[in-house]
């Protein structure tokens, strides 16, 4: 387990040189679980459901194509913390037996509570954009949507790609308590939750990552094997 300060969160991507055994192979780690340094108070704003999903280490992915009042999705960093939001209690959205799990999700409405758990810290160990749908099969064991789910997503504006986000995800061993105010929501993908934060002391709180290094590297020689039929230019930034 890590450490994590008062608006700073102790993680910094590693050398690519790093790996762990997979079979008689070394697959590559971009994120391995070891002290490193960032800093944030940046959330990007998910489904309560894919939120639980990646900090159970049931989903290693999340699709995005930004809100309504974004031209695009533009990610504004490689690490942030995942805040919950409400999508839609429709359970066809999930795979088959997948929503009892995640009841307490699905009912969630943020609007509706004075302060709000954010227990989820995300590092993007990878990026894509696609406009295919041969995405939706390439996906598959890496997520908890339904296969309708995914291919809504790829339809909803059509001209604009889909940028597929591989997320390591990290659990809070105590949530990040925010304080819930108008101004959290809206059509927007990223909120700095700076403001919002009730912890008073965030020295020594730790986390872990959802899923260790070995099983982290074979989700990503997964996803990899499955987008080397697709049409996915790699998308990087600063």
């Amino acid at each position: 387990m890590q450490s994590l300060s008062r608006h700073h969160v102790h993680n910094r991507l590693p050398s690519c040189k790093q790996s762990v055994a997979v079979g008689r192979r070394r697959q590559l780690v971009c994120c391995p679980a070891a002290p490193v340094q960032a800093e944030t108070t940046l959330a990007l704003k998910e489904w309560a459901v894919a939120c639980a999903a990646l900090n159970r280490g049931d989903q290693t992915v999340l699709l995005r194509k930004g809100g309504i009042r974004e031209p695009h999705f533009k990610p504004q960093g490689t690490s942030f913390f995942l805040f919950p939001t409400a999508f839609h209690s429709d359970v066809e959205l999930l795979q088959p037996g997948v929503s009892s799990r995640y009841t307490e999700e699905l009912a969630l409405d943020p609007k509706a509570v004075q302060e709000l758990p954010v227990g989820t810290f995300a590092q993007v160990t990878g990026a894509w954009t696609v406009e295919g749908e041969e995405i939706v099969d390439a996906l598959k064991g890496l997520h908890v949507w339904s296969k309708e789910f995914v291919q809504s997503r790829l339809s909803w504006r059509p001209k604009q790609p889909l940028t597929v986000l591989e997320i390591r995800a990290w659990k809070l061993a105590e949530p990040l308590r925010i304080k819930v105010h108008d101004e959290l929501f809206g059509c927007f993908s990223f909120v700095d939750l700076q403001s919002a934060i009730l912890n008073t002391n965030l020295e020594g709180m730790r986390l872990e990552p959802a899923l260790n290094d070995l099983a982290f590297a074979q989700k990503q020689e997964q996803l990899r094997a499955g987008l080397k039929g697709v049409r996915c230019p790699e998308l990087k930034w600063d």
